[in-house]
């Protein structure tokens, strides 16, 4: 890892290259979905200009992809945290410490996740920015702190747990850190969902259910059931979303959910 760099500098990086390889996959998708509709049957997809931008931009793929996991293994304070399942950490590891590095962990592990969360959503190319995860943590810790003088409760209650995620949630929202899509469309249901509306919820209410429930460890893929429940209480989620200065309502929400999973 480059430790003499500093850490904003480090996603800084990260973040470009990601952005490079977003604007490749796009140009490639784009390119390939005008090659369908234009080009004869018959016809080789591979000759000519637009094969020889798709040659370029499946380079540009391949490149910028290895260049990541090269950034990610010498920048990242925690490679590993990037590659596997994404894991469900309790509020406490980004709201109960030292703030600089819980901006970090809270930034790239809730990247990680919801990235994760929207590819198994059928997303195949999703755009989310790193740097605007650690502005919602820092969005959200002033609300998560206690009082000074107050020593964080380790045994909070189910209100407790379930407003600290509220806040968090709706700090993901305002932060917006899922650049594109804009919206998942779910035409199972015939509906559109908000990106960040979605990620939001499931992001908090993950932690939530690890703050709450003792026995879930990092080791337990709970995202599918976490994602099944918002999936089925979407259109709650999105209404108590709304109202950002009542954290209140998602609260409910949550305590509804969070004694029932994972």
């Amino acid at each position: 890892m480059a430790s003499f760099l500093p850490e904003e500098l480090r996603t800084k990086v990260k973040e470009r290259l990601r952005d490079a390889r977003f604007l490749a996959r796009e140009m490639r998708a784009s390119t390939r979905k005008g090659q369908d509709s234009q080009v004869p049957e018959g016809v080789d997809h591979a000759a000519g200009p637009t094969g020889l931008v798709t040659a370029i931009a499946d380079f540009s793929d391949s490149a910028l992809s290895a260049l990541e996991s090269v950034a990610i293994g010498l920048l990242s304070s925690d490679p590993k945290a990037h590659f596997g399942n994404a894991s469900a950490y309790p509020l406490s590891r980004y709201f109960d410490g030292e703030s600089a590095s819980a901006q970090t962990m809270f930034a790239r592990d809730c990247y990680f996740a919801a990235k994760q969360i929207l590819l198994a959503k059928g997303i195949s190319n999703p755009h989310l920015s790193e740097e605007l995860f650690a502005e919602a943590h820092r969005l959200a810790a002033k609300g998560q702190q206690p009082p000074p003088g107050k020593v964080a409760d380790p045994d909070a209650s189910l209100d407790d747990i379930s407003l600290r995620a509220a806040v968090m949630a709706t700090a993901i929202l305002r932060a917006r850190p899922v650049e594109a899509p804009r919206h998942i469309d779910d035409a199972a249901n015939g509906r559109m969902l908000d990106s960040n509306v979605y990620s939001a919820a499931a992001l908090a209410l993950a932690m939530a259910v690890a703050s709450y429930h003792e026995d879930v460890t990092v080791d337990d893929d709970i995202y599918p059931g976490v994602c099944a429940a918002v999936d089925a209480r979407y259109a709650l989620f999105a209404k108590a979303l709304a109202s950002q200065d009542r954290p209140e309502d998602l609260a409910r929400v949550f305590a509804d959910l969070i004694p029932h999973l994972p």
